[in-house]
């Protein structure tokens, strides 16, 4: 597999996880709507996967600049 082709797959991925995100942010939201008691706690894993998801779109930018300056 080639490059470009393996960038594509990454994107892809990184596509799915973001959509996954936005699932348990609209569900930690939904939850703090009815006073759920687990509102915090989906909230805290929630927020260390965002975290996650922004570095890797800057690694993922940092790779893609980088596959077509090549």
């Amino acid at each position: 597999m080639d490059q470009k082709s393996l960038l594509m797959d990454l994107e892809e991925a990184f596509d799915q996880l973001s959509c996954g995100l936005n699932a348990i942010k609209l569900m930690v939201m939904g939850l703090e709507d009815v006073d759920n008691p687990y509102t915090d706690g989906f909230y805290a894993v929630w927020r260390y996967l965002e975290g996650a998801r922004k570095e890797m779109a800057r690694l993922l930018a940092a790779v893609s600049t980088a596959g077509t300056g090549a």
